[in-house]
């Protein structure tokens, strides 16, 4: 099933214009049925991509964001999902610790200290420098129940 929606979807996006919108939601209602397309998201400071949330009545929205800032704006952004989920676990291959480096932008943070020194060569320097660090433990994916994930996006 997930090859067919992906073939599916990569076919009908390129016509997900105006004109075309409503035969194609229409269409997607008809083979999904009440299941819905299950994405997975990891590191969802950003929220739902725009491809995703031409889709959006049939998703059923997963999002892990360890960061309490995106995840404030996550959990107070309307949308017309299926369902929608936002946890504040991060993904990583243990339940060790680790360090949430709170970068002044929030969709910068990471488990990573940002190296200034490379990153001075780029423009809005200033949006990597570390606000606050915060000490969290992980959580392999693979533990936490989802129902049959169609796609994961991973921004890490």
């Amino acid at each position: 099933m997930l090859k067919v929606l992906q073939s599916l979807y990569l076919q009908l996006e390129k016509f997900f214009h105006r004109p075309h919108e409503r035969a194609i939601r229409k269409a997607l209602g008809l083979l999904l049925g009440n299941d819905g397309i299950t994405l997975i998201d990891i590191g969802a400071a950003g929220g739902i991509e725009p491809r995703f949330k031409k889709i959006d009545l049939f998703l059923n929205y997963v999002c892990f964001e360890p960061d309490s800032r995106s995840r404030s704006k996550l959990n107070s952004n309307s949308n017309n999902c299926k369902s929608y989920r936002v946890l504040d676990t991060a993904i990583l291959d243990s339940t060790d610790e680790v360090n949430l480096y709170l970068c002044s932008d929030p969709q910068l943070s990471s488990i990573y200290s940002p190296n200034l020194e490379f990153l001075m060569h780029f423009p809005k320097v200033e949006r990597f420098h570390v606000v606050n660090k915060v000490t969290l433990r992980g959580q392999p994916l693979d533990v936490i129940k989802i129902d049959n994930p169609d796609f994961i996006k991973i921004d890490i």
